[in-house]
């Protein structure tokens, strides 16, 4: 009885050990997705104020010859 008490203790905890490497895993994962976002985020925001930044000059020009927009 004890015997088969015990390999069934080993058992439990091989699988313990294997779901222990799977959430390390996914903790992994998540990180490098946390850090993959935040760089996409970065990325756009750059865009968004290039964008921007773009637009103000050409609202220079425009205005400096005198252009106007009819819409």
């Amino acid at each position: 009885m004890t015997d088969l008490v015990l390999e069934h203790l080993k058992r439990i905890q091989a699988d313990i050990s294997d779901i222990k490497t799977d959430v390390r895993d996914l903790k992994a994962e998540a990180i490098s997705t946390r850090i993959l976002m935040g760089e996409l985020l970065s990325t756009a925001a750059r865009r968004d104020g290039d964008f921007e930044s773009i637009k103000r000059r050409i609202e220079r020009i425009e205005t400096r010859l005198d252009l106007h927009d009819t819409h």
